[in-house]
């Protein structure tokens, strides 16, 4: 059951299903409840769901008005088959730290947890927690986490967070999930990292540097690094650390930083992940007026390197078509790219575009731009011509620069 609406209608049927007589639970086989209301009167209407069979409970709570969340206190009592737990929107408001902390450490069968910030105990309770592999946190930034002095009582030798497999984490600055990772040395195979301020190339190269080391290239297989703000720009150089991971299938770098790479750098990182599966860079945006210095040569040098590639995110420069051969399918072996969003931008010769795209990246039915020019759209241009050259496998693309 789920609940995404802010409307009365939500509040007429909690208090509907509450109505007198009531015998038992209206559902009484209810599995899964995702409650995202956000009127804190409403909350605590919500333990009429908490029943047996219960095993997924998601609660989003607004940071403007905070609900009294002392319902949940009897949760694993009443729902003893918990494995997903999700409640989150709170931040560091102490009542709610102390509530959510004081349910989650009583519930042992935990996979899944999403919570913003703990207190220590509960903390010390998650990192060692037998079957939790998915998790996300707030990392605070006046203190950090300290679990070197509470090591597990009967597993003295293990590491905490070690069979973490999806690690979420958020703060308000980079440099503090740098100090919190160095501390834990986790070792996921998906990481999550959310930032509220910017962060400059350094913060950056750090957070990349840090992830390299304690074999961690070894395990990491999805990386996804987002803040509020945009930073500064930021190179190969800063990026060169994230070259070590060869089993990486995705990477989002969605900071806002703008990427200043030319096309043989964007080539040696494909070189560098042959399982990337989905690429996005700022979620396709063009971050500066400034071209970019990836071509259209650029992404199909990466994706020959990348078979495996299905998805790109991606501000390049669509009208520099220099160093591409007149037989572009030459450059590029089979592969698997489908869906393509590009920054938004007026294109100069859209059928020499349209005709490259058909040729190198035949799953590709239409570019998506992406961008605030909406009066400037010319990919729609593209796609037309891509919807004619779609079944076109050979030819030379100079035959339709236009003159």
């Amino acid at each position: 059951m789920t609940f995404h609406v802010a409307a009365p209608l939500c509040r007429n049927v909690l208090k509907a299903l509450r109505q007198s007589p009531v015998i038992q639970p209206p559902l009484p086989n209810l599995q899964r409840l995702d409650y995202r209301h956000l009127i804190p009167e409403d909350y605590h209407l919500l333990d009429i769901f908490f029943v047996p069979s219960l095993t997924d409970l998601t609660i989003e709570v607004h940071t403007a008005s905070f609900p009294d969340v002392s319902f949940i206190s009897p949760l694993a009592a009443l729902c003893p088959h918990l494995t997903s737990f999700r409640l989150f929107g709170y931040k560091s408001h102490e009542p709610t730290v102390a509530t959510v902390s004081n349910v989650i450490m009583s519930l042992p069968h935990l996979q899944t947890l999403h919570c913003d910030q703990l207190s220590q105990a509960a903390i010390t309770f998650v990192a060692w927690h037998p079957s939790l592999t998915e998790l996300d946190i707030s990392i605070p930034s006046d203190h950090a986490y300290n679990l070197a002095q509470f090591p597990h009582p009967t597993l003295p030798g293990v590491p905490p967070f070690s069979q973490i497999k999806s690690f979420g984490m958020n703060s308000v600055r980079l440099t503090t999930i740098n100090a919190f990772i160095k501390a834990v040395q986790p070792s996921p195979s998906h990481l999550r990292v959310t930032m509220s301020h910017a962060s400059s190339p350094e913060d950056l190269e750090e957070f990349f540097s840090i992830l390299s080391n304690k074999w961690r290239d070894k395990s990491l297989q999805i990386l996804r690094l987002k803040s509020s703000l945009p930073g500064a720009s930021i190179d190969i150089d800063t990026i060169k650390p994230l070259l070590r991971f060869s089993k990486l299938r995705e990477l989002h770098l969605l900071t806002g930083n703008p990427i200043h790479l030319s096309d043989e750098e964007f080539a040696a990182m494909g070189s560098s992940w042959p399982s990337l599966e989905v690429i996005n860079l700022n979620d396709g945006y063009a971050q500066t007026a400034d071209p970019s210095m990836i071509t259209l040569r650029g992404l199909i040098l990466l994706v020959n390197k990348c078979p495996l590639l299905r998805s790109a995110y991606l501000a390049i420069n669509i009208n520099v078509l220099e160093g591409i051969e007149e037989r572009p399918a030459s450059m590029i072996g089979e592969n698997d790219l489908q869906y393509l969003v590009l920054a938004n931008t007026i294109v100069k010769n859209p059928r020499a575009v349209a005709f490259i795209i058909s040729l190198v990246f035949p799953k590709v039915k239409k570019v998506v731009a992406c961008g605030w020019r909406s009066d400037e759209v010319h990919f729609d241009k593209v796609n037309k011509y891509l919807g004619i050259f779609r079944l076109v496998r050979g030819g030379c693309w100079t035959d339709f620069v236009d003159t």
